[in-house]
């Protein structure tokens, strides 16, 4: 199921920005540097004072966090496409791995 929905997101970036960006060093560093900056912007001790409603019912610290979180699920999503380490096991065959693993537990049990 967790393979359905990420090889959606791998085709669509590889489309925009082409497959040898996929493999590209430099794109870590994008993604390291954008990490930092998130940090930075996290603290936003400008924005406590200010009692400004947006859209009319939400403050603007409260804004501002909650456009601060979508960003980081987008650079989490980043840093999972280019950062992730690209030797690990996929999805299936860590499902049949554990299915055998299972099936022989219960050859043992029984």
């Amino acid at each position: 199921m967790l393979t359905s929905l990420v090889a959606p997101i791998h085709e669509l970036g590889t489309r925009f920005w082409g497959e040898s960006l996929w493999g590209n060093y430099r794109m870590k560093y994008v993604v390291w540097i954008c990490i930092a900056l998130l940090l930075v912007l996290h603290q936003d001790y400008w924005q406590w004072d200010d009692a400004t409603l947006d859209f009319g019912f939400m403050p603007r610290a409260l804004t501002f966090h909650v456009v601060l979180s979508v960003v980081a699920a987008v650079v989490w999503l980043l840093a999972t496409q280019f950062c992730w380490p690209s030797n690990l096991r996929s999805l299936e065959e860590f499902q049949s791995l554990e299915k055998s693993t299972d099936q022989s537990a219960e050859e043992i049990s029984s």
